[in-house]
């Protein structure tokens, strides 16, 4: 019960408006996301392995990367930027860190994760007009997973 109430409280927050129908809606979205997560989500599967310990200080490191990528994604768009597609492949083995990596390769600007299967992720990324094409041979993962992998390779205990 007290998940219901805490999912209907941050719904009343996120709308804004403090009245009587909101609070009830509130309260009805929160009991039917608390049925599916309790009937399709198995956190002891989904989160087995994971060392959340590690993960404490991931979402304002994340908040400070879309920052500095939101400075440096708005100079490219100013002097001018261009598309590249490319396949990439992460060592992570949960689908719990694989699909935190996703959320946060799309949520960094100048980056947007097309397709991932199993450890392969197709990744769409803005790049200054300038720039060379990316060669078969180079590793590209690094400028499109960067840290956001290693700190989730940490949480996963394979670094």
């Amino acid at each position: 019960m007290f998940t219901i109430l805490l999912l209907a409280l941050v719904w009343v927050v996120l709308n804004g408006s403090f009245t009587v129908f909101n609070v009830l809606v509130g309260l009805a979205i929160g009991a039917v996301s608390y049925f599916f997560a309790i009937r399709f989500m198995w956190p002891a599967k989904i989160f087995t392995g994971v060392k959340f310990t590690r993960l404490v200080f991931y979402p304002f490191y994340l908040i400070y990367q879309m920052y500095i990528s939101g400075f440096v994604v708005l100079k490219m768009i100013i002097f001018g930027c261009r598309t590249e597609v490319v396949t990439v492949n992460t060592a992570l083995k949960n689908d719990f860190l694989r699909t935190l990596l996703c959320n946060s390769i799309t949520m960094i600007p100048g980056s947007v994760l097309l397709n991932q299967e199993d450890d392969e992720l197709t990744v769409m990324l803005l790049r200054e007009k300038d720039s060379v094409p990316f060669a078969e041979d180079c590793d590209v993962g690094l400028e499109v997973k960067g840290r956001p992998e290693a700190i989730l390779l940490q949480a996963e205990g394979l670094q």
